[in-house]
C-alpha cells in the first residue's frame, strides 16, 4: 500500500525533472551555440582591415536600424577610412566607400573582384537551378553567358537597337500627352513609366512589348511579370534578408510557418522562382519560333540565339541571360520617375536642356533618328541623374574569386563586397558638381 501511495510522487518528481531539461538543455545548447559562433565570427575578421565592431550573433547587421545603410557606410567610412569591413551576423563583407579605392580594387585588380556571393534566400531558396548574370558566381558558364551577352551589347548591336529605343520613348511622351490633355490636368504618371519600363526590358531582351497602360492589368503575362520581378526585387534585397546571414534563422523558418507566423506562404521564394522561369520560357520559345521564321526584330536574347557559340548552353543558361536584362525594369522605374520630379521642379533645367537639343539641330531632324544624336548637355545631364539618384546604394554585391589586397590586409576569396555606389557619388567634390 506505500509504495502505491510513493507512486504518484515518484511520476510528479520525474515531471519535473523533465520539464527542467526540457528548459535548461534548450538555454546550454544556445549558449554553447552563441560561443562557439562568435569565436567562429572573430576569426572571419580580415587582419589589419578596420571596421566597427558589432553586437553578438547579428554583427553590425541591426546597427543604426532606420537608416539608409549606404549612408551609414558613408559616416562610418570618415572613421575607418574608405575601405572597410563590418560583420553581417556570420558573414564578413568588405565595403569601399570612395571612387578612388574602387577604382583600385575593381579595376586594378578586376580579376580577383569578378565574383558574385552566393545568398541563401536569392541561390538556395528563389533560384535554385538558374540565377541571372549578375547574381552568379564566377565559372566557366558564368564566363561563357557574359561573353554572349556583351556580344549581343557591344557598339554595332546596340546602335541596331536604336529604333526600339526611339518607339518606346515617343510612346512614352505620346502616353504623358495625352494623359495631361496638353499640360490643362494633373496626372499620375507612374503607369506610363511602369508601361515603359517593362516595354525596355521585354523588347531589347525579346522583341515583344506592351502595346498600352491598360494591358499592365488585363493582360495575365504582363501582371504576372510585374508580380514576381516586385517579388524578385525583394528577395534579392541584401539588407532586409537576415536569413542569408544568421544561420540560426534558417531554422526558425519552418517552425513560424508550421505555426503560422511567416508573413509568406509556405515556399512562396520557391513558388516565385518557378513562376519567373515560366514566363521566361514562354517569351524564350517564342522568341526561337521567331528567329527559325526569320520574323523576328531585333533584341539582345535574338543575337544570343544567333550567335553560334549559344548552341553550347543550356536552357537555364539562356535563361540567366534573360534575367539579366529583366531585372533592368525594376531600376528603371525609380530613375525615371525622381527624373521627372526633378525636371518639374526646375524648369530652368529644362530650358537649357531643350535649348541644347535645339542647338545641337536635333529637332531638324526625323523623330525617329533622336535616340543616334549625341548632345552633350543631355548625356551630361543623364549621367548626373544617375549619379545623384542611385537606385541601388549599395551596387549589386561582388565577391573575391581570389585574394585581393588593400594596405596590408588580404581579402581573402570569397569574401561579399559591397561598393557603395551611394558614398562614391557623394565624394569630396560632390558640392561642386
Amino acid at each position: 500500500m506505500a509504495i502505491l501511495e510513493s507512486l504518484p510522487r515518484v511520476a510528479s518528481l520525474d515531471l519535473l525533472a523533465v520539464l527542467k531539461y526540457a528548459v535548461v538543455l534548450p538555454i546550454v545548447g544556445l549558449v554553447l551555440y552563441i560561443f562557439q559562433n562568435e569565436i567562429r565570427r572573430y576569426r572571419a575578421r580580415i587582419k589589419h582591415l578596420p571596421g566597427p565592431r558589432g553586437w553578438p550573433i547579428v554583427g553590425n547587421l541591426l546597427q543604426n536600424r532606420g537608416e539608409v545603410p549606404g549612408d551609414i557606410y558613408r559616416k562610418w567610412a570618415q572613421t575607418y577610412g574608405p575601405v572597410f569591413q563590418i560583420q553581417l551576423g556570420n558573414t564578413t563583407a568588405v565595403v569601399v566607400n570612395s571612387a578612388d579605392s574602387a577604382k583600385k580594387l575593381f579595376l586594378g585588380q578586376r580579376n580577383a573582384m569578378n565574383s558574385r556571393p552566393t545568398f541563401y534566400v536569392l541561390h538556395k531558396k528563389v533560384s535554385k537551378s538558374v540565377a541571372s548574370i549578375g547574381t552568379s558566381p564566377w565559372d566557366e558558364s558564368c564566363k561563357q553567358r557574359r561573353k554572349l551577352a556583351a556580344g549581343a551589347l557591344n557598339r554595332p548591336r546596340v546602335e541596331s537597337y536604336a529604333p526600339i529605343l526611339n518607339l518606346e520613348a515617343r510612346e512614352f511622351l505620346k502616353d504623358l500627352y495625352s494623359e495631361c490633355r496638353d499640360g490643362s490636368v494633373e496626372i499620375d504618371f507612374r503607369p506610363s513609366v511602369k508601361r515603359f519600363s517593362l516595354n525596355l526590358s521585354l523588347t531589347l531582351n525579346y522583341g515583344t512589348r506592351v502595346s498600352s497602360v491598360k494591358s499592365l492589368y488585363d493582360d495575365p503575362l504582363l501582371a504576372e511579370i510585374i508580380y514576381v520581378e516586385s517579388e524578385i526585387s525583394r528577395f534579392r534585397d541584401t539588407g532586409s534578408n537576415y536569413a542569408n546571414y544568421i544561420p540560426l534563422l534558417r531554422y526558425w523558418e519552418p517552425v513560424a510557418s508550421f505555426l503560422g507566423l511567416d508573413s509568406d506562404p509556405k515556399n512562396h521564394a520557391a513558388d516565385i522562382g518557378r513562376r519567373r522561369l515560366a514566363y521566361n520560357d514562354v517569351l524564350l520559345n517564342k522568341l526561337k519560333e521567331e528567329v527559325a521564321a526569320g520574323v523576328d526584330k531585333p533584341c539582345i536574347q535574338g543575337a544570343v540565339l544567333r550567335d553560334p557559340e549559344s548552341a553550347t548552353l543550356t536552357r537555364e543558361e539562356l535563361i540567366s541571360v534573360s534575367l539579366s536584362m529583366m531585372a533592368g525594369a525594376d531600376s528603371n522605374q525609380p530613375t525615371l520617375s525622381w527624373a521627372i520630379l526633378l525636371l518639374a521642379h526646375r524648369p530652368d533645367i529644362q530650358e537649357k536642356a531643350f535649348t541644347a537639343i535645339k542647338e545641337a539641330g536635333v529637332l531638324d531632324l526625323p523623330s525617329n533618328a533622336y535616340a543616334s544624336t549625341k548632345v552633350p548637355y543631355i548625356d551630361a545631364l543623364t549621367k548626373e541623374i544617375n549619379r545623384y539618384f542611385a537606385v541601388l546604394k549599395l551596387a549589386l554585391p561582388k565577391a573575391t574569386y581570389s585574394e585581393a589586397h588593400w594596405g596590408q590586409a588580404t581579402i581573402p576569396p570569397n569574401t561579399l563586397v559591397f561598393l557603395n555606389t551611394w558614398a562614391c557619388n557623394r565624394g569630396e567634390h560632390w558640392p561642386q558638381r
